[in-house]
């Protein structure tokens, strides 16, 4: 069985606690570091839900063409 889904978010987030907590680094350069993640995170989340629309429209296309 694959370990659930909510496991795996607070195996993650206890990750990050920790990897921030033990970095001992000033919350400026913290805040500017996740600022810099989320970014990141919150384009390839846009790329990949422009990708599902597309993909989505496609198969609708297909389906009414076959019936």
């Amino acid at each position: 069985m694959d370990k659930p889904i909510t496991i795996q978010i607070e195996e993650t987030r206890q990750t990050i606690i920790d990897t921030i907590n033990t970095s001992k680094l000033h919350p400026f350069i913290l805040d500017t570091i996740l600022k810099d993640i989320y970014n990141e995170m919150h384009l390839l989340y846009l790329s990949h839900a422009e990708q599902d629309k597309k993909e989505y429209a496609k198969s609708q296309k297909n389906e009414e063409s076959s019936s």
